[in-house]
């Protein structure tokens, strides 16, 4: 009895500094209310518009052996959502092109012919993989260079454009900035993976671009690409920006699903990246953008995922996430 009127009495001495408490408190509360419906709302409509106002060239690297499988994979799931996008590649003599359609080997490959470009590549392998992608930055800067944003990645990566699209929505394109999978060594301020595809703003292409017009020895072309690229970019004053979510997750992926989720890390992939490998579901951002090394049969996979889940309403709260990814690949 004597600690509850100790306790009354305490309360009404204070009482006007109780009540100040109580009113702070729900001011706070009605204005996170307010704040997160005006931000909600405003979401709704970037994420309905936006895609109509950044515009995304995607330069997908091929080679006549794998056009009937890759190419037609990556086609038929992810690049026809880029604005733009063109494989490039060594036309070889086995290519022929009729009625917009691709023979090759004497086979109709079920791809438009004018999706492929020969920037003028001399041999191709993997040692000159520096000299396609140089000729090729050259051709879209010349040929497409109104594009905001410029996607390279191979035909062996998966990409969700849609958080590609989100990802640059609050970016500017005119800033000299690339993004991608940072790794730490060789070059100042690091190299983004050539494998898990990389992210290059308008301004950042027509540098590069312009440097090797006029002088296209003035770049590194060792073969080794995302390190020569990345060199190249920094001589014209093109630095990597920070590609992490909010949670620190990767959005860019050098390997597999499969592999990242169960920490199958190789040992060159420990030694140069930038941020320690994390495994599981921690591995991978929500809005991841690619992931290197997957199979066609997987890319199919995911593709259907993503449709399946464009199928749910406007107002629906439930978004694809990187669980979903895990249980449509490892069951």
């Amino acid at each position: 009895m004597l600690f509850q009127r100790k306790l009354i009495q305490n309360i009404k001495k204070n009482s006007k500094f109780f009540y100040f408490l109580i009113f702070i408190y729900l001011c706070l509360l009605l204005f996170s209310i307010g704040f997160r419906v005006f931000f909600n709302k405003n979401d709704n409509k970037t994420g309905q518009n936006f895609s109509q106002n950044i515009r995304v060239f995607c330069l997908i690297f091929t080679y006549d052996q794998k056009i009937a499988t890759r190419s037609v994979m990556v086609y038929n799931t992810w690049a026809q959502r880029c604005d733009e996008f063109k494989f490039f590649l060594k036309i070889t003599p086995n290519f022929n092109f009729k009625n917009n359609k691709v023979i090759l080997d004497g086979i109709d490959i079920d791809l438009p012919a004018n999706s492929f470009i020969d920037p003028g590549i001399e041999k191709e392998n993997y040692r000159k993989l520096t000299d396609k992608t140089y000729r090729s930055l050259i051709y879209v800067k010349n040929h497409f260079g109104n594009f905001d944003w410029y996607l390279k990645a191979d035909d062996d990566t998966y990409v969700f454009i849609d958080n590609l699209r989100k990802f640059v929505k609050n970016k500017n394109a005119s800033e000299p900035i690339t993004f991608g999978f940072d790794f730490k060594r060789y070059v100042n301020e690091g190299y983004h993976s050539g494998g898990a595809g990389y992210l290059m703003s308008n301004e950042a292409v027509k540098r590069l671009a312009i440097k090797l017009e006029k002088n296209y020895s003035s770049c590194p072309n060792r073969g080794v690409e995302d390190v020569d690229i990345a060199a190249c970019f920094r001589s014209v004053e093109v630095h990597p920006g920070f590609s992490r979510d909010f949670l620190g997750k990767e959005r860019f992926h050098p390997l597999p699903i499969k592999s990242l989720y169960y920490g199958r890390f190789p040992k060159w992939f420990l030694k140069f990246s930038a941020q320690a490998p994390a495994k599981g579901l921690k591995c991978c951002s929500d809005e991841s953008i690619t992931f290197h090394y997957m199979k066609p049969v997987d890319q199919y996979r995911i593709h259907a995922l993503v449709q399946q889940f464009e199928k749910y309403p406007p107002n629906c709260k439930r978004k694809l996430r990187f669980i979903d990814i895990v249980h449509e690949i490892l069951g």
